[in-house]
């Protein structure tokens, strides 16, 4: 006799919402969820086409999947209150990894003009999907947050005095709603990597002079290896499961050794 239901991984049954689920960690995080057993995924992105390659790959990996593709910005309230909605049953797992796609510019180089919209898409969609997304969860007394930040919320990088800040507020966003949603029953995580590769984000990162020396003087400090969306996605499984039913709260960092903190 095994006891798969109370401390394993894996589950059944169970339903996840995922902004930014069509590439990198998000995506990552939907293979490993349908392969550990969850019947419904819905994922969220603004690229239709990418959209149904997501789904396409999820169900090469658990052809029994029940996946779909929600189009749309996450930032914007209207889509984030619908994408909830879009589910008639309850929501088990909400995972934000919507991805941040600002390269590195000292502050006296950023265009303020900016300031905004980039408020919107990286604070704005966490904010509002999990607003959405807690609301259904505390109505069951159940359910997990999942919020993807980055270690520029702990460690001061130049050329990320705007994106720190932005992340720093994600990271104390979650932790803050951990301690609100315990008594309800809804737990919320925050992770923060630093550097992963195989991502659109990483691609577009690599791109600038300035970035692209500021990521590669950080990846040779990654003792461990440099980290890949599959490195991630476990562990959210793991957080979202029975096995972590007693931990809440947690910032953990998933950085290959590029930093202590």
């Amino acid at each position: 006799m095994t006891n798969a239901g109370i401390d394993s991984p894996r589950t059944t049954t169970k339903t996840a919402v995922i902004a930014g689920g069509t590439s990198g960690i998000g995506l990552a995080t939907a293979v490993d969820l349908a392969k550990a057993g969850y019947q419904r995924l819905i994922l969220n992105g603004r690229d239709a086409e990418r959209g149904a390659a997501a789904v396409e790959l999820v169900l090469s990996n658990a052809p029994t999947c029940n996946v779909s593709f929600y189009q749309g910005d996450a930032s914007s309230e209207y889509t984030s209150q619908q994408l909830i909605n879009s589910v008639d049953e309850g929501i088990d797992l909400f995972v934000n990894a919507v991805p941040g796609d600002t390269p590195p510019k000292l502050f006296a180089d950023f265009d303020m003009r900016d300031l905004a919209g980039l408020i919107d898409v990286h604070l704005g969609s966490v904010l509002r999907c999990a607003h959405a997304a807690y609301s259904r969860m505390r109505e069951r007394r159940s359910g997990v947050i999942i919020n993807i930040a980055s270690d520029a919320a702990k460690i001061p990088t130049a050329g990320e005095a705007v994106h720190g800040a932005l992340m720093a507020a994600i990271d104390m966003f979650s932790r803050t709603l951990a301690l609100e949603a315990a008594r309800f029953g809804v737990r919320v995580h925050v992770l923060t990597p630093s550097i992963v590769i195989n991502t659109h984000s990483y691609n577009r990162m690599m791109d600038g002079e300035f970035s692209e020396k500021l990521f590669k003087r950080a990846l040779e400090k990654a003792t461990l290896g440099p980290v890949s969306p599959e490195d991630i996605s476990p562990l959210i499984v793991f957080l979202a499961s029975p096995a972590a039913k007693k931990m809440t709260g947690q910032r953990i960092t998933v950085n290959g050794g590029i930093a202590i903190s």
